[in-house]
């Protein structure tokens, strides 16, 4: 079994999360991580290797969030990002 970031700790970099709350994989088989205090989702691929970040910046503009809450994909694969 592979362990995927580190265990027991919180953190913003890429091998941590903050407070992780969805979990959402779309067709490609990519997982998205909703990490609520980080304000960001982590994206990583079928072998849970890291791809890319959405948010991170903490903020209203486009891009930014505050604090995500829920992950959904639409019919045509569009994921949805549920926050505040």
């Amino acid at each position: 079994m592979r362990t995927i970031g580190i265990t027991g700790s919180s953190g913003s970099d890429f091998e941590h999360l903050s407070s992780p709350v969805a979990v959402a994989v779309d067709t490609a088989g990519r997982t998205y991580v909703a990490d609520q205090w980080g304000g960001r989702v982590q994206v990583f691929d079928s072998t849970g290797a890291y791809l890319a970040t959405v948010g991170n910046s903490g903020g209203k503009q486009t891009g930014q969030m505050r604090s995500t809450g829920g992950l959904a994909f639409d019919n045509a694969g569009n994921l949805w990002i549920a926050g505040r």
